[in-house]
């Protein structure tokens, strides 16, 4: 475990074991920080910092840019979810991450406004197999992102593939293009109607 990182952590010594006998790690914080955890927190994605990611998130929150709950900013945290969460195939579980740069939203949406966004765009990773940085994305109408989307060895949905659009929060024609299929597809996945099969 020592010298591999984790998000914001980077493992520094062994710190013994907790009373379950977990394995605990030193680790340093990328913003200065030490703090102590558990092995199995750190591989699941559940510490990502010292706390201060936590902190900076309720900052961020609470903060006076004036775009909670615009479209951009729904955007931007619906990217970020779906990168942490690690159960979703398409993009945790296969490690997709956010860039540092745009842990907070401000400078997200600085980018955004000089890379031509408006509210008929959806954000694109120009490179499928990296993550969402400025220099790999870019904004595209649905059209264009479904053209761009991963190449599937089949064109059947599976369970993994249900329970992540159901928890993915964007428009269901922004969904279906990702997924290539009908946003109706989408829609009966959602409420139900519809499992794995496509």
């Amino acid at each position: 475990m020592i010298g591999q990182s984790f998000s914001r952590l980077t493992v520094v010594a062994s710190a013994g074991k907790d009373r379950k006998r977990n394995l605990l790690w030193q680790c340093q914080c990328s913003c200065g920080e030490t703090t102590i955890t558990a092995g199995y927190r750190l591989r699941s994605g559940e510490t990502r910092s010292c706390g201060c990611l936590q902190r900076e998130s309720v900052t961020e929150r609470n903060a006076s840019h004036g775009q909670s709950g615009t479209r951009l900013y729904i955007i931007w945290s619906n990217m970020r979810a779906r990168c942490q969460d690690l159960s979703n195939p398409h993009y945790g579980a296969r490690g997709i991450k956010v860039c540092s740069d745009w842990e907070t939203f401000e400078p997200f949406y600085q980018w955004a406004q000089q890379a031509g966004y408006d509210d008929s765009l959806t954000i694109e990773r120009i490179n499928n197999d990296e993550g969402y940085s400025p220099a790999n994305c870019r904004w595209a109408t649905v059209l264009e992102q479904s053209k761009n989307k991963r190449p599937r060895k089949d064109h059947k949905l599976t369970a993994d593939d249900a329970r992540a659009i159901r928890r993915d929060h964007r428009p269901r024609k922004e969904v279906a293009a990702e997924y290539g299929v009908n946003k109706n597809h989408i829609s009966r996945i959602k409420n139900g109607l519809r499992w794995a099969d496509a």
